[in-house]
């Protein structure tokens, strides 16, 4: 066995505890004393205690790092569909009463078909009879827990202004901010809106 059998015995020899029976012999009982229970289980709960300090920082910043990105995927996706939905918009209207609720009209006639007019704006219908938008009519699939919320707060006519949160219990985990203008206001001679 080489020389670990003799530690071994010597090991053994060393943790083992004589008691005198009734009747006077000695008997060996294998064990640990109480002193080195005792200082085993404070070494674990010291090895415990280190690698606790560092492993529970680093799980608090997964878990935050984890949040942020599922509230910018979801701000992400809003996005997405708020451009497929308002590019083809022609007026935008945000009442100031309800800035989370957008009313957006659009044309099927084509970009030319504003030149021949002389007051565009009384051919429109009432504002409040134009399609709507708010974050429910996204259908953004809810990640963590988290909401979706749209501010369309200083939104013109000719362009949406709208602020995406991504929120839990009432925190904004990630906040995206963006500017969605019609492509019919768009001029490619000028490289602008006019």
């Amino acid at each position: 066995m080489g020389g670990y059998g003799e530690l071994y015995d010597l090991l053994q020899a060393w943790t083992e505890v004589r008691t005198v029976g009734k009747k006077g012999i000695q008997r060996a009982l294998g064990g640990f004393t109480l002193m080195e229970t005792l200082l085993a289980l404070s070494i674990a709960v010291s090895a415990a205690l280190f690698f606790g300090s560092f492993l529970i920082p680093q799980m608090e910043f997964y878990y935050g790092y984890d949040r942020k990105s599922q509230g910018r995927t979801m701000c992400s996706g809003a996005y997405v569909k708020l451009e497929e939905i308002l590019r083809y918009g022609y007026m935008y209207v945000c009442s100031p009463l309800d800035t989370e609720k957008l009313f957006y009209f659009t044309r099927d006639e084509g970009p030319g078909a504003r030149e021949g007019r002389e007051n565009k704006w009384s051919e429109l219908p009432a504002y409040n009879t134009w399609p709507s938008l708010t974050a429910e009519d996204l259908d953004i699939r809810s990640l963590g827990g988290m909401s979706l919320e749209l501010d369309f707060e200083g939104t013109t006519v000719r362009e949406v202004n709208v602020r995406i949160r991504a929120v839990k219990d009432g925190d904004t985990v990630y906040e995206q901010e963006a500017v969605i203008k019609s492509l019919y206001w768009y001029d490619i001679s000028e490289g602008g809106a006019p």
